[in-house]
């Protein structure tokens, strides 16, 4: 399953580059037969990743979200993995709606037992919510149409009634003086009362979200237990984040 995986996500890195690619010369790519590949991106399509026009495999103009996990999807997938080994068999556990985030909840759907997700995505629902592996609870709210995720005043109360190891979260940016930061005001505010009813705070994002700030502050430094992302962490910012006490797990690509 694992070689299986990581050929979807070399295929989803070489969609993301080009758009469009014959099959046969995917399958040359991935060092695969053309009934292997075939059966790779009919799995692909059925995940709403790409689509199939005559012996080419297109990237697919589907959901936003859908999209945003298409982009860097094999580096957010390798992070979703590291984020994974924090999760034990058996554990409740908060996931929120962002891409690494969903990328996340597939991977402990696949490598983890009854696990319990408790979840403002409506994306996650659809995605990956007929796992027999997952148990999925999702709270209620406000739906936002591009993230396909429940935020608002229904969402704060909702959340109010659990009590959770571990909260995922992503970030839009980072700043020196105000920590993790957002760029929607009513996303930041459900994720910060979904964090209330969590003994951990795990941010999982890519690096390259260091390089800008949001506009809203999401979480500092000292709120943060993990920070989940990829080898390419300035050194700067992750001697920062280390001195503020955050545990870093870096997934190489």
């Amino acid at each position: 399953m694992k070689k299986v995986e990581e050929r979807y996500s070399k295929i989803m890195e070489i969609l993301n580059q080009v758009g469009r690619m014959e099959v046969s010369v995917l399958s040359e790519k991935c060092h695969v037969s053309l009934v292997t590949m075939r059966k790779d991106l009919t799995e692909l399509e059925k995940r709403g990743f790409l689509n199939r026009e005559q012996g080419f495999a297109v990237l697919a103009n589907g959901s936003h979200m859908r999209r945003r996990i298409a982009v860097n999807y094999a580096e957010k997938r390798r992070i979703a993995q590291a984020a994974a080994t924090l999760i034990q068999d058996g554990e409740t556990i908060m996931i929120e709606s962002g891409s690494c985030c969903i990328l996340l909840a597939e991977e402990i759907s696949r490598t983890k037992q009854n696990i319990t997700i408790i979840t403002n995505s409506v994306f996650m629902a659809e995605y990956i919510g007929g796992n027999p592996n997952i148990n999925l609870v999702l709270l209620g709210g406000d739906y936002q149409t591009d993230s396909q995720a429940l935020v608002g005043p229904i969402s704060k109360y909702s959340a109010k009634q659990f009590h959770v190891s571990k909260f995922f979260a992503g970030t839009d940016g980072y700043s020196h003086s105000s920590g993790f930061t957002g760029d929607n005001h009513l996303r930041v505010e459900t994720l910060k009362n979904m964090a209330k009813s969590a003994e951990q705070i795990v941010i999982i994002t890519e690096s390259k979200k260091f390089e800008k700030q949001g506009i809203v502050p999401l979480f500092s430094t000292e709120d943060v237990s993990y920070l989940i992302t990829d080898n390419r962490l300035p050194q700067e910012i992750e001697e920062e984040l280390q001195k503020a006490g955050i545990q870093i797990l870096k997934a190489a690509l």
